[in-house]
């Protein structure tokens, strides 16, 4: 008996796993608090602007080893808690680029900041 309920509930534990990319970059994040520092680029954007308009602003501004980023889509947008400074809400954007898929965590800090970004794998 307990071999057919294990087997009934194999397919709801795996479909239970962290598959999606923003849960498990924010996991990850959450267990280092020093994934915030360091410099990121002035964006030079008002806190009203979209998010298609801030992630095509940090792709502008910043390379990779291979290059810019030419093009990219949008495929997520989500409000995540990570837990830093305070307020440690941010916008996290799912993003399929031409370097694959990359992740763009967004907060806007204040005028005379702007918008703080970082992007990853």
């Amino acid at each position: 008996m307990r071999l057919i309920l294990l087997a009934a509930m194999a397919p709801l534990l795996v479909g239970c796993s962290k598959t999606d990319p923003i849960e498990n970059l924010v996991a990850r994040l959450s267990s280092n608090h020093f994934w915030e520092n360091g410099e990121y680029p002035n964006l030079g954007l008002p806190a009203t602007a979209s998010t298609e308009q801030v992630v095509s602003r940090v792709f502008q501004m910043i390379g990779f080893d291979r290059g810019h980023v030419t093009s990219h889509k949008i495929l997520k947008v989500r409000e995540v808690h990570i837990p830093g400074s305070l307020p440690d809400i941010y916008t996290a954007v799912l993003v399929e680029t031409n370097f694959g898929k990359k992740i763009v965590i967004l907060k806007y800090v204040r005028e005379s900041v702007g918008w703080w970004s970082r992007v990853y794998d």
